[in-house]
């Protein structure tokens, strides 16, 4: 998965904004120091701090939790984080003949996974595009103004 400089960098891209656009609706100038900034953001040469990340995040319209969760990583970032929650949240494991699942509580995730499901299915039937799929995850959490 991406680390935080190539989401923004993703993101900035999908908003079709230049990196002299970003830098402004951050607090920098479009000149080579703004600019120099974000690319250093998006090459991980420099890591935004928590309040840049916010700044970020508002200027491409996107979840903060998005950028602020540090590099993804794949199965054992799952499983510490399985183990994390399996101290504080009701889940089950189950195992059959089509694989393992995680049954979460209805109380904690319900809402989300309803959500999340409603748009995918929406995605895989073919009545919202890719993008706008992609947008919804991107946004999700962000309360409407």
């Amino acid at each position: 998965m991406a680390n935080i400089g190539e989401r923004i960098r993703k993101i900035r891209l999908l908003r079709n904004m230049t990196q002299g656009e970003l830098a402004v609706a951050i607090g920098f100038e479009d000149n080579d120091y703004g600019r120099g900034r974000v690319s250093k953001y998006e090459r991980g040469i420099r890591v935004p701090k928590e309040d840049m990340l916010i700044k970020i995040s508002k200027a491409l319209n996107i979840n903060s939790y998005y950028l602020s969760q540090g590099d993804h990583t794949y199965a054992l970032d799952l499983a510490y984080e399985l183990f994390d929650w399996d101290d504080v949240l009701p889940f089950k494991f189950k195992k059959d003949e089509d694989g393992s699942w995680v049954q979460f509580d209805e109380q904690y995730f319900g809402d989300f996974i309803n959500e999340w499901m409603k748009m995918n299915h929406k995605y895989i039937n073919g009545d919202i595009s890719l993008e706008k799929y992609r947008e919804w995850k991107y946004q999700y959490g962000i309360k409407n103004k």
